[in-house]
């Protein structure tokens, strides 16, 4: 299911992916893999004279995932693994109208596969809050959800919602997910596992 660690090529190459308002529903297959690393999620809104609710970018649903969210004029990240353990992150400032640039940064332990990490959010630069999320998803985070951009399409990943379907009150201009240089020792190395296949042929 984690094609990292099946040694399995991959649809997206790199480890930047941008994304812009009105993309929906991307299957795990074709976003970029963001499972067992650290990685940085970076967006520019626009919040309107009476304030931004909703969806930034998420992805999986009610059995699992994450969102970069805004709630009640802060930046909030959002972490569901399987259901069973939710962590909510809200930013120390508000976002007041205007041209904002905020962020994530998720540190992830390492040593392993579905270890936790720590979420920290920014705003234009300027550290604004975090939280420990004690557990992550290894190897999938759905099968029937997606990636969405400004909405949260399919079941929920996050129930604090205000606005229908946490669609964006605001306007997002691009957001940009990339990869963190994390040891992945614990993956399966794509031309070790050829190889391999290769020599039991």
């Amino acid at each position: 299911m984690n094609p990292a660690i099946a040694g399995r090529p991959t649809l997206v190459q790199g480890d930047k992916l941008r994304l812009f308002e009105g993309m929906t529903r991307l299957n795990e297959n074709v976003a970029i893999n963001i499972k067992n690393r650290s990685f940085s999620l970076t967006a520019q809104v626009q919040v309107p004279e009476t304030g931004a609710d909703g969806v930034i970018v998420t992805q999986g649903g009610r059995t699992g995932g994450w969102c970069l969210f805004t709630e009640g004029g802060k930046l909030g990240y959002h972490y569901n693994y399987c259901g069973l353990q939710r962590t909510t992150a809200l930013s120390d400032d508000s976002l007041t109208p205007g041209q904002h640039q905020v962020r994530v940064e998720f540190t992830y332990d390492g040593d392993g596969i579905g270890k936790g990490g720590t979420a920290t959010l920014y705003i234009d630069g300027d550290e604004s809050g975090s939280a420990r999320v004690p557990r992550t998803h290894p190897l999938y985070f759905s099968f029937d959800e997606g990636l969405d951009v400004g909405v949260d399409t399919g079941m929920p990943v996050y129930e604090g919602y205000k606005s229908p379907r946490g669609k964006f009150t605001g306007r997002i201009d691009w957001a940009d997910i990339e990869l963190g240089d994390d040891d992945h020792s614990h993956l399966i190395d794509p031309e070790d596992a050829l190889a391999a296949v290769l020599k039991h042929q």
